[in-house]
Order: C-alpha cells, then sequence, then structure tokens
C-alpha cells in the first residue's frame, strides 16, 4: 500500500488546493527530505521544524505544518497541510497504513541485543524475501510509527524494534505493530529507574503476551534466561520457540564453540543442532552468537533450515556500529561495544574480551577505557560497586573511566585509574601504548564511540 494526500487530508487540514498524489516516505529531518517525501515539521529543544519549511518545498516535499501562526504563508500551497499535534498525526497514519499491509510483520522485545538480531534476521531474510527493517535503533512510539510509514508497498516482511523505558509501552506498540511473530532476546538490569527490578523489566519486555493471548502467530525467547522460560507457563494462541547458547532442550542451541581467533581476524567455530556443518562465525563475542540463534529461530518460520545454513556459509554477517566491532591500529586491538551498557552485558564483554586475550594475544596488556551504566535507578550505586570488583579481578593494566562513579574504581584499582572527560586524552594516551587489547565500553549517553575519531 503506498500511502497518498488523500490519507494525510484524514488526519490533518489541507492549507491550499488540494491534489491527490504518492508519497514516497514521511521524515521529521528536512535535511533528508527529497521530493514527494512528508515532512513532519516537530518543534524541538533547539530547533523548530516549521522554519525549514520552505526547504522542504524547495525540494518538492509535502508538509505537514505544526505552527498556526507560520503556516498562513502558505495557504495557497497545495503541498502544505496542518495539524496541531504532529505526533497524533503521525500515529493515527501509522495505523492507517498498518491495517493495508499484507507483510508479514515481527516485533523485537529485550533488554540487550535488540538492534544486532535485527540486523542479523534481516539479513537471512533477504537472501529470499523483500525485508523492511527499522532504521537503527529507532525504537519508541515515534520511531515505530516512522517505520509503519515507510514500510514499501512491495515488502514481504518488516522487522520492527519496540523498545521500552517504562511499563505499558510494549503493550501500546505491540498494539499499534500488530505482529504476526515476535522475539524476546533477554531480561537483564537495564531502566531500573522505572521497572525497579529484574521483576519489572521481565513484565515490561513481555508485553506482547497481551497480544498474543487473543491472536496467532510465533514467539521467539532466549531458553537461558530464566525469566523468559516462564512463558512456557502463559496459555497462548501464538507458538513458542526457544534458543540457547548450550541447553539441549531448546529448539534450537549450540552443541559446541570453539574459538579460533588469530591475530588477522576474530571468529568462532560453531556447531547448531539443526545444521549439518559446523557455521564459521567472525564476530567478536559469544553474545553475539546467542544474538545470530534468535535470528536462525525467527527465520525458520520463514525458510527452510538449508536454505539459512546454506546462506550463512556463504555470505559474511554486518554488525551494527559500535556494537562489538574490532579495530586494528598496528600493534593494538580496539573492540568497541559501546552503544549501550548493563551489568551484565558489560561483564559479558569483560569475560569474552579476557578470553580473546588469554588464547590469542597472552603477552598484550589488557586496557578498558569505560564509562557509568545509566538509568539504573536506585540500584545504580550497588551495580557499578559490583563491577568495580569485578574488573580489579580481570588483570586490567590500566582504565579510563569517564562517569559519576569514578571513585568507585579508583578504590578497587588504584592507580591504575584515570578519571578522563575528553577522548583526545585517552586517545593520547593509547597512542603511547603498544601490544594493548582496549575494551571501549559504556552507556552510548558518554559517547565513548567517538574516540574512533582520534585513534593513529
Amino acid at each position: 500500500m503506498i500511502l497518498l494526500t488523500d490519507d494525510i487530508i484524514q488526519f490533518c487540514h489541507c492549507v491550499g488546493s488540494f491534489a491527490s498524489k504518492p508519497i514516497n516516505k514521511v521524515v521529521i529531518d528536512s535535511r533528508i527530505a527529497q521530493e514527494s517525501d512528508c515532512f513532519v515539521c516537530f518543534k524541538g529543544n533547539q530547533n523548530d521544524g516549521n522554519d525549514f519549511i520552505q526547504e522542504a518545498l524547495r525540494k518538492r516535499a509535502f508538509v505537514i505544518a505544526t505552527d498556526p501562526i507560520k503556516v498562513r504563508r502558505y495557504t495557497n500551497y497545495e503541498n502544505v497541510f496542518y495539524t496541531k499535534d504532529p505526533f497524533k498525526f503521525l500515529v493515527k497514519l501509522a495505523k492507517h497504513k498498518r491495517k493495508q499491509l499484507a507483510c508479514s510483520v515481527i516485533s523485537l522485545t529485550g533488554a540487550s541485543g535488540k538492534t544486532t538480531t535485527k540486523e542479523f534476521l534481516k539479513q537471512i531474510l533477504q537472501s529470499k524475501f523483500r525485508v523492511f527493517a527499522t532504521p537503527k535503533n529507532e525504537n519508541n512510539l515515534l520511531g515505530v510509527s516512522l517505520s509503519l510509514c515507510n514500510i514499501p508497498s512491495n515488502c514481504q516482511i518488516a522487522i520492527l524494534e519496540t523498545g521500552t523505558n517504562h511499563h505499558g509501552e510494549v503493550k501500546q506498540l505491540t498494539k499499534l505493530v500488530r505482529p504476526s511473530g515476535s522475539i524476546t532476546t533477554n531480561i537483564y538490569p537495564t531502566h531500573l529507574e522505572f521497572f525497579k527490578n529484574l521483576e519489572g523489566v521481565y513484565s515490561a519486555e513481555t508485553e506482547q503476551r497481551l497480544w498474543f493471548r487473543n491472536n496467532p502467530g510465533f514467539w521467539c525467547y532466549n531458553y537461558d534466561d530464566k525469566f523468559l522460560r516462564r512463558l512456557r507457563q502463559i496459555q497462548l494462541k501464538a507458538q513458542l520457540h526457544s534458543f540457547s547458547l548450550r541447553n539441549r532442550n531448546a529448539d534450537i542451541f549450540c552443541e559446541s564453540i570453539e574459538h579460533k581467533t588469530n591475530k588477522k581476524e576474530f571468529l568462532y567455530l560453531v556447531k547448531i543442532n539443526v545444521f549439518k556443518k559446523p557455521l564459521i562465525f567472525r564476530h567478536f563475542g559469544e553474545f553475539n552468537i546467542e544474538n545470530l540463534l534468535g535470528a536462525i529461530s525467527v527465520a525458520q518460520n520463514f525458510m527452510c533450515v538449508a536454505e539459512i545454513e546454506n546462506f550463512l556459509n556463504f555470505s559474511s554477517l554486518s554488525l551494527p556500529d559500535f556494537r562489538s566491532n574490532v579495530i586494528t591500529r598496528r600493534n593494538k586491538i580496539f573492540i568497541f561495544d559501546c552503544y549501550n551498557a548493563n551489568p551484565v552485558s558489560f561483564r559479558k564483554a569483560i569475560e569474552e574480551t579476557l578470553k580473546i586475550k588469554e588464547k590469542t594475544f597472552p603477552k598484550f596488556k589488557l586496557v578498558g577505557v569505560f564509562a557509568d551504566m545509566l538509568e539504573l535507578g536506585a540500584r545504580s550505586r550497588y551495580y557499578h560497586n559490583k563491577l568495580a570488583s569485578f574488573v580489579s579481578k580481570c588483570g586490567f593494566s590500566r582504565v579510563f573511566y569517564t562517569g559519576s562513579y569514578g571513585t568507585l574504581f579508583e578504590r578497587c584499582l588504584r592507580k591504575k585509574v584515570f578519571s578522563f572527560t575528553n577522548l583526545k586524552f585517552v586517545a593520547s594516551s593509547l597512542a603511547t601504548m603498544k601490544n594493548i587489547v582496549v575494551l571501549v565500553k559504556g552507556s552510548h549517553g558518554f559517547r565513548l564511540d567517538k574516540l574512533k575519531e582520534y585513534l593513529k
């Protein structure tokens, strides 16, 4: 289904004359607007989209103005429309679009690994189908609404992340998305300032259970997560499929995982129970193998196992930026895993880095560039103190730290810790060091990914 200006008219007012025309895509940034796109003017803290109406019109885009005074200048323009509430307009337009879609829609929830799982799944399914997936990780109500509006008319499978930081959000997004299938990656301590504890995280991240009680489909879940195993006790119309790194009670699991990393590339030899031959996985971290198993679990609902195995054997999967990306600079190995951080993912990243160092780079020194884990609420100090204690036992020769809990690391690691506020300082310090494995890990708000720009 292609959106038309006729569809817009249902949810807002035409300013000038009206002509029925097809819409290419819906955007909220005038810089990326192109001909026949629909630019919705949001008012932000720094910019007002209504100030860029003329720019969008020069690009021959349609405009949804939201300022009653500024829109008066365009009363003779057939490409200009007006709404008082752009947010409600987008949600209504998304609901309208969803009702017209004939493709299968998959929703993703979970505390960690959603975007990587989504990217793996997208690449697998694209070998056979026309696939649309959430751009980047735009998984709130605004992002999901935009994604729904922009699903192409010829799409066969759409993959949409549905994120949450408060109760009721996944329920709302699921009602909007109306999934035919879903996957939940894990239940970790995230957004605890809103969810309080893991019970709260579990409750929020599995709110699609309300949808699947009344609607058929499938739901894939991580069998290694004790909270998600509870799903087996819920009466659902959806079929449950499980995946696991090593538990043979799951539908899909790893029979064995061997580290085969050498000084030129990171790789694992993985034997998956449903595949005939071992798979070579060329990315850092067993937790990413777990993400791949989740993607395979979903893909099995659309492809036969042989097709999935054939694709994975002859194609290279790619990771999203700054999620376990490995960069080599002469005698330095950098592991950027800094898009997000929670107590479990932080510890797993350190454990994997230790394995790689000990097996492949035993003479290299271990260095950390760390930042706080955000949104842990009242338990924040507890989790950071626990992490600092763990780091002190892992043999780090030096740790660069930024955030509110640097003193906890200084108490545990003493002179090995260097506090910083400027990544240029970290880069210059690292430039003087040789033969090091560097793990870069912390919440995205600290933008540790920018370190890459200063590396030599």
